[in-house]
């Protein structure tokens, strides 16, 4: 096993292992093992977790895939910080957690439980909490 990192793709926030042989990457993402090869001679990746975040304006939950909303766990009105779990999406045959990109409250929900929702729809808005209060 190699080291464990958090990668964001498409708002989507993935656990992902990953190991470099030579020009060979292997990330193993939910179980399953992706190899990425690195052509053109000596390049030197580094894998860098995103940490930086937006602290003023908000934060929008979309799907990144088709699927189906499973679970909704916050509500209108609700706190939540960066990384809580809002919402559970079920996207070719796996659940996958929808966490929030900014510590705020839930201003807006734009789907319900067992609703079949697009790639790319909002699905929720998450206005930042105002740092002069906190």
């Amino acid at each position: 096993m190699g080291e464990k990192i958090e990668v964001e793709v498409d708002g989507e926030m993935f656990e992902v292992d990953v190991e470099q042989k030579d020009d060979l990457w292997i990330a193993r993402i939910n179980g399953e093992k992706h190899e990425i090869r690195i052509k053109g001679g000596d390049v030197n990746a580094t894998v860098t977790p995103r940490r930086t975040r937006r602290k003023s304006g908000g934060g929008k939950i979309t799907s990144s895939m088709p699927g189906k909303v499973i679970s909704l766990l916050v509500d209108e009105g609700d706190c939540v910080e960066e990384g809580d779990v809002c919402l559970i999406l079920e996207a070719m045959k796996m659940q996958n957690e929808m966490r929030s990109p900014i510590g705020g409250t839930v201003r807006s929900i734009s789907c319900v439980e067992g609703e079949s929702v697009e790639a790319n729809m909002p699905l929720m808005f998450i206005e930042a909490n105002d740092e002069a209060t906190g």
